[in-house]
């Protein structure tokens, strides 16, 4: 994920990088932010879907302020 703060008090995530087998995808997420809830946070919140993440403790944090979706099954790359 990658975030922005420029012109605001707070960072908002910008852009969600993800990839499963076989796809890769770049989301607008200011573009679409009315629709990320629905459509990924059943992926983010479903325990037997691994979540793969480097210095993950921002992104599931902006993702729980911006879309109120909470990760679960996340392995951090950063802390292994």
């Amino acid at each position: 994920m990658e975030s922005a703060n420029e012109d605001s008090y707070f960072d908002y995530i910008c852009v969600i990088q993800m990839s499963i087998p076989e796809y890769d995808f770049v989301i607008d997420a200011i573009q679409l932010h009315n629709h990320i809830q629905e459509e990924l946070g059943q992926i983010f919140e479903t325990i037997t879907i691994t979540k793969l993440f480097h210095d993950a403790k921002n992104d599931v944090l902006s993702l729980q302020r911006d879309f109120s979706i909470f990760s679960v099954a996340v392995i951090d790359t950063q802390e292994l």
